[in-house]
């Protein structure tokens, strides 16, 4: 403990009128859902600082109103918190049942799973998902986003599960994110694919997490316009599908990191298919169980390291650049 100077005194009198500009914040969380009241409130507001309180988060001034998480424990409770935006924390397991949550164009939302089960089990017609995101949404902290659809497995190709939907932007920290449903895929090769992720437009960055599906566990195709995906780490259970269609709309993936490995039919970890040209993908890092394929795209893979010998040799010497730090355990 060090004597305040002459200087620390006028630091804080902020509008320099010869008086202490002294601030006192008093927090407030429930404490059901946690071990304890400190947990609480460190998960609910971090820490304290100049730059992280309630009228500041990161840096950015807040413009004077104060903004607090919203704590929620019922379905209903998510629906609305989402609704209005803001940081949402999970305060217990929720199982939303048949209703999707959406994020709204002009939203942003901040989901702390805080070691919460987030379920849900839409048996819509067509295509069927549990979170569509059309704003931004971020996902932190432990915890499991898990979609069992109900739908009706057979279908065309074209339909699919999706625990996720993205046409806006899309950053993950952590987390499960699973896709639970039965595969139609697998059955007769043209029924619905469980996705976890369908990144259909906008942009996507995974940092951290699990992402687990049936089928796929990725999907980055510009169904609703330009597509860009970052994957920084993680953990893919399932395999990560790239595509473009006809027209003007671009996929584009970057892979710095993260570990792979397919489920069901295809044996490729990553597959890009750039048979129409405006696919395209760089993969610098990560870890490879089995091959990593591709149609139309060649010279991409930089680095990473392959799990096996068999798994590097399945893979298309055409895809390695020709300057590349790739590796086999």
């Amino acid at each position: 403990k060090g004597k305040a100077t002459n200087e620390d005194i006028e630091a804080i009198d902020g509008n320099k009128n010869g008086t202490y500009d002294i601030l006192v914040v008093s927090q407030a969380v429930q404490t059901q859902g946690f071990e304890n009241a400190q947990q609480a409130l460190d998960t609910a507001f971090g820490p304290i600082t100049v730059d992280n309180n309630p009228w500041k988060k990161n840096g950015e001034d807040l413009n004077g109103t104060p903004v607090f998480p919203v704590m929620v424990s019922t379905a209903d409770e998510l629906v609305a918190a989402i609704a209005a935006g803001g940081d949402v924390y999970l305060t217990d397991d929720i199982d939303i049942g048949e209703e999707a949550i959406v994020i709204a164009k002009d939203n942003e939302v901040t989901l702390n799973l805080n070691g919460k089960k987030l379920t849900g089990a839409n048996d819509s017609v067509d295509s069927c998902y549990m979170i569509d995101n059309k704003g931004k949404l971020t996902i932190n902290g432990d915890g499991v986003i898990d979609f069992a659809s109900t739908c009706d497995a057979s279908g065309s190709i074209g339909d699919g599960y999706y625990t996720i939907t993205n046409t806006g932007d899309l950053t993950i920290n952590g987390g499960v994110i699973k896709n639970s449903s039965n595969d139609g895929w697998l059955v007769d090769g043209m029924g619905k694919i469980a996705t976890a992720i369908d990144h259909k437009a906008g942009n996507l960055t995974i940092n951290d997490g699990t992402i687990e599906s049936t089928y796929r566990s990725l999907r980055v195709a510009p169904f609703g316009g330009n597509v860009v995906a970052e994957i920084n780490g993680g953990k893919f259970v399932g395999q990560v599908w790239v595509q473009s269609l006809n027209g003007s709309k671009t996929s584009v993936l970057t892979v710095n990191g993260g570990e792979y490995g397919p489920v069901g039919r295809d044996g490729s970890s990553i597959f890009v298919d750039n048979s129409d040209g405006k696919a395209t993908a760089v993969i610098n890092d990560g870890i490879f169980n089995t091959k990593i394929g591709a149609n139309g795209l060649t010279e991409f893979v930089k680095g990473g390291t392959f799990a096996t010998q068999d798994a590097y040799d399945k893979t298309n010497p055409a895809l390695f650049a020709a300057v590349n730090t790739v590796t086999v355990k």
